[in-house]
């Protein structure tokens, strides 16, 4: 973990429980412009939204342990996670990676083109979103994608050791 403190790190919104996805959904403050027109999370533009990530490890750890069984998913959404500092978001991701259940999977969800993606992430996450969230391609079609359904047709999810290998 870094040794920052307070105001200087990453901001967590908030998280909580998807027992759609069974998953742990952790959103991240902060996305820099340009942002996307019709955004469903347009409060968490703002950095400064939220408290420092480090302040909810302890409590997210308490959840994992607790339904262990019923976690398939960890999800880092925003804002946008690649907006923030490497560091804090590696440390982030390092974390759960260690604390999880193996059979736990961690999805990374980014506006990002998936070439713009820092292998570091791309090496942790098992899968990755990308792509701007585009109110003119709406996904009408329920079109899904390793179980997901994409908001807009312009994204794709990526699979580690299927449509990448880091």
């Amino acid at each position: 973990m870094v040794s920052r403190q307070g105001s200087d790190l990453m901001n967590i919104a908030y998280w909580d429980f998807n027992f759609d996805t069974s998953s742990i959904d952790i959103y991240i403050a902060g996305c820099k412009e340009p942002h996307c027109p019709g955004c469903h999370n347009s409060e968490l533009w703002d950095f400064g939204v939220g408290k420092p990530y480090d302040g909810f490890l302890k409590d997210i750890l308490q959840r994992i342990e607790m339904y262990e069984g019923m976690i398939d998913n960890i999800s880092i959404m925003g804002g946008e996670p690649l907006d923030q500092d490497n560091s804090d978001l590696f440390d982030l991701m390092s974390w759960l990676d260690t604390v999880k259940s193996p059979k736990t999977k961690i999805w990374l969800y980014t506006r990002y083109p998936f070439k713009e993606v820092p292998d570091v992430f791309k090496s942790i996450a098992d899968y990755v979103k990308c792509g701007m969230y585009n109110e003119n391609k709406l996904n009408t079609e329920n079109k899904r994608q390793y179980g997901i359904k994409l908001a807009s047709t312009n994204q794709k999810i990526y699979k580690q050791g299927v449509d990448y290998n880091v």
